[in-house]
């Protein structure tokens, strides 16, 4: 949760520089303020995204599908952790 707010109150901050030093022509003229400002909030939502834990089903869906793809190949699953 910590990379969102952090996204969130880096562009925020940025937002303000850029209204300070740009005036208010940057928050509604400038499209590259708004793109770095967007970039600050997904860059936090893709840097929680990434390093999140997998849910206990996501891992148990995985193992299954991993199971499934050995079995086809006629291979012996590596995984005996699909308990």
């Amino acid at each position: 949760m910590f990379p969102i707010a952090f996204g969130f109150v880096a562009a925020a901050a940025f937002n303000a520089f850029a209204y300070a030093i740009y005036g208010s022509a940057a928050l509604t003229e400038y499209s590259w303020v708004s793109m770095v400002s967007w970039g600050l909030i997904a860059g936090g939502l893709a840097v929680y995204a990434l390093t999140r834990p997998m849910p206990a089903w996501a891992c148990r869906l995985g193992c299954r599908a991993s199971a499934l793809f050995y079995r086809r190949l006629g291979l012996d699953h590596p995984g005996a952790l699909c308990a």
